[in-house]
């Protein structure tokens, strides 16, 4: 099974909201990109976000305002400030590629700011980031088909608790 040899050969997986730790040393790592600002301060390694040009999965997180507020109009009002100044290019730019080291989800703005060459991002690749595929929803029966070919791929294999694969 392909997927087992991948297994093998990986130095570690993906778990989820990763740490400069995680990736050190390595050359290639997959990532939400929170690790990349820390990997090129703190530990002087020059790490930056690409995507081959086959393209990525990705997803996109959201916001959701509760009908809970129709009848508060003083805390609907700074909830939409806060959407607008999350969403503002300024936020994007310095918060979201600056801190998380993530793609922002207003481009034609960002492009025409000049602050981003200080950031892990390029304006290419952010230009290049149409190449990103959105996942599905995934129904519950293709969850657990893909947790049941997970397992299989790694029945009995030496994995720590970070599904890292102990080489023997």
């Amino acid at each position: 099974m392909k997927l087992r040899q991948l297994v093998k050969n990986s130095a570690r997986f993906w778990i989820g909201v990763d740490k400069p730790e995680n990736l050190k040393g390595l050359r290639m790592a997959t990532s939400w990109g929170f690790s990349i600002n820390a990997l090129n301060d703190k530990y002087n390694e020059k790490w930056s976000m690409t995507i081959p040009q086959e393209g990525v999965p990705a997803w996109i997180d959201s916001y959701a305002l509760s009908h809970r507020l129709k009848n508060k109009p003083q805390h609907k009002m700074v909830a939409e400030e806060w959407l607008n100044h999350t969403l503002s290019p300024n936020f994007q730019v310095e918060v979201v590629i600056g801190q998380l080291g993530n793609f922002p989800v207003i481009r034609k703005e960002i492009l025409q700011n000049n602050s981003l060459n200080q950031h892990s991002i390029s304006k290419a690749e952010l230009e290049f980031s149409e190449k990103m595929i959105l996942w599905p929803v995934l129904s519950k029966k293709n969850r657990l088909g893909l947790r049941r070919i997970w397992r299989l791929a790694t029945k009995n294999l030496p994995l720590n608790d970070n599904y890292i694969y102990q080489h023997k």
